[in-house]
């Protein structure tokens, strides 16, 4: 039985890190069976861009809508 791995990147507003950060999470040499969960937060920058590069390796969760604002 092969064990998945599940890996949550949050993100909001850190299209600056997206690509190191799911870069890294591909290249796992320990850990073959892994899923890529990317929560986005309503990011306002380039975040939703950066993540359509890998939409075959990731799977997406948007948030579309703030409930609450600092």
């Amino acid at each position: 039985m092969k064990i998945l791995f599940s890996i949550l990147i949050t993100n909001f507003n850190k299209s600056n890190y997206l690509k190191k950060t799911i870069e890294s999470c591909l290249k796992q040499s320990n850990y073959k069976n892994i899923e890529i969960l990317v929560f986005d937060d309503c990011s306002t920058d380039n975040s939703l861009n950066v993540l359509k590069n890998y939409k075959k390796k990731i799977s997406l969760i948007k948030n579309n809508k703030k409930k609450f604002k600092f």
